[in-house]
């Protein structure tokens, strides 16, 4: 009762606040707190939207390219906006509403949902403009079905696009459970594969064995059949202990749709989404994603998989995807993999994945494209595409750290490669920076142990900094006959990493 009279005194005094003052005071925020109101014009009442690095909050590192690292970080946050819209610009601001025209700032949308609702008026060559500063929040997936631009308008932080549907947080919804110190949440969503607390000073750890499995602060239980959500917290309830709480559900937050073409997202920040932040469907092209930050992404359940194989990738490129361009984008704490192009027995054409800054998640870019006989139709070609200049760190280090098979943790990680070597033409890894990963360097599966037998690769003055793990490998080769080459020493790290890149540019040990 008394949480209930403090929920009520609340709201009338938010009302009585809001008729009293112009703009929002945030100065009775509690100082204490790491969390920080942004000034954006745009700024929810009811939204945190915090400033910073988040994603070094849970789990903080030092590398060898920490300057390296945050001179890029900034170049990403603080990209211009200079799309070239050839039909009809949309607009969608906090103080928009779905049913307007959508064609002006003044006559905006309100929500993503409005995409969907006017679906039917967008033309191939349109655009969708969000305005800066403001919270975004939509709990599934943002299909395009069309040749769109998506991007951001304003002053201000890029547009942030939630696939949390509220701030869990602001509600006092929490209730105590039947065991001591669960709470439960009632929730509409399909499976959640993470809880994020506070922007990420915290995560949560999925449990499938029910309440008696929620044993310590952060597991927690989704009851698809009840539509619970499960909780252990010891401190109180949670939405008194956090000021913001994040549950990522089942979905991608943009989902390009098969065969769709000529689509580019540029300078948005998506977040909290249980599945990919940005995936493709199969057989794209011109395909563009530059200027984005993209973070806390993935852990749901894997469909149709055993249980505890979970996923989330930061933007996934599925079957078949050409003229590709993915550049300036900063993609950290993902589940699975920062950036990624995947199949079978199909075609990857003319990629560029350039400048791209990707932190604190289990594989930072994976890559399988694997015939699945010797006698496929169409064997896995990766034709033309090259990793450059991109910054990889902390792989591992991450929240995905929770998975059930960490070993393939790596900077790149591949799979499935028994007929690789004849179907590969001008495969280019260059002037990267890998830095500091939790457990293998490179995760490069093949036959032969040794990248540089493989004609059309091209991988070359590469930068290596890493900290000597002997639990964990410098490379590992899966079925090669140098797999699992552990680095104890400078001398055989450096030994390791040519069987990578023959001529790195320079390769470190850190203390």
């Amino acid at each position: 009762m008394l949480r209930k009279l403090t929920a009520i005194f609340s709201i009338v005094l938010l009302i009585l606040l809001s008729a009293c003052t112009e703009k929002p005071n945030n100065s009775s925020l509690d100082n204490n707190s790491s969390e920080t109101v942004s000034t954006n014009v745009n700024l929810q009442l009811d939204e945190i939207r915090p400033e910073g690095n988040t994603s070094t909050l849970r789990n903080p590192q030092v590398g060898g390219a920490d300057a390296e690292a945050e001179t890029m970080r900034n170049a990403i946050l603080n990209a211009e906006d200079n799309l070239k819209i050839s039909g009809v610009t949309y607009y969608i601001s906090p103080s928009g509403d779905d049913y307007n025209s959508g064609t002006s700032p003044e006559d905006a949308w309100q929500t993503p949902e409005a995409i969907i609702i006017n679906d039917w008026n967008l033309k191939d060559g349109d655009g969708i403009l969000f305005e800066r500063g403001g919270i975004y929040r939509f709990q599934g997936s943002i299909l395009l079905n069309k040749e769109l631009m998506i991007g951001a308008y304003g002053k201000g932080d890029k547009p942030a696009i939630y696939g949390s549907s509220k701030n869990y947080a602001n509600n006092t919804d929490w209730q105590p459970s039947r065991k001591k110190n669960i709470w439960k949440l009632s929730v509409s969503c399909d499976d959640i594969g993470n809880i994020v607390f506070n922007h990420g000073e915290a995560t949560g750890e999925k449990k499938y064995g029910g309440l008696l499995d929620l044993e310590k602060n952060g597991d927690f239980y989704h009851n698809l059949d009840e539509h619970y959500l499960y909780l252990y917290l010891d401190t109180g309830y949670p939405d008194e202990v956090y000021k913001d709480i994040e549950i990522c559900s089942r979905g991608n937050l943009f989902m390009i749709n098969g065969k769709v073409n000529n689509v580019t997202i540029d300078n948005l920040c998506i977040k909290y989404v249980g599945s990919h932040g940005i995936g493709t469907v199969g057989n794209n092209s011109n395909i563009t994603i530059t200027n984005c930050e993209i973070g806390w992404i993935g852990g749901c359940q894997q469909v149709n998989s055993d249980e505890g194989v979970r996923y989330g990738n930061g933007i996934q490129f599925w079957s078949a995807a050409y003229d590709v361009r993915v550049e300036n984008n900063w993609v950290y704490q993902c589940y699975d993999t920062g950036i990624t192009f995947q199949g079978r027995d199909t075609e990857y054409l003319n990629h560029v994945y350039k400048n791209n800054l990707m932190e604190y998640n289990s594989y930072n870019f994976e890559f399988f494209n694997a015939s699945s006989t010797s006698t496929a139709t169409t064997k896995g070609i990766i034709k033309n595409v090259v990793i450059e200049d991109n910054i990889m760190r902390f792989a591992g280090y991450g929240w995905g750290e929770q998975r059930m098979q960490p070993m393939g943790v790596a900077h790149i990680t591949t799979w499935g490669y028994e007929y690789l070597n004849e179907n590969i033409d001008q495969f280019i890894f260059k002037n990267n920076i890998f830095d500091s990963s939790a457990r293998n360097v490179i995760y490069w599966a093949g036959q032969e142990g040794n990248t540089t037998k493989y004609d059309g690769l091209i991988i070359e003055n590469n930068t290596f900094y890493q900290k000597i793990n002997s639990e964990g490998y410098a490379m590992h080769f899966r079925g090669g006959p140098k797999a699992g080459v552990t680095a104890s020493n400078e001398s055989q790290l450096i030994t390791a990493i040519k069987t990578f890149d023959k001529n790195p540019k320079s390769v470190t040990v850190l203390k």
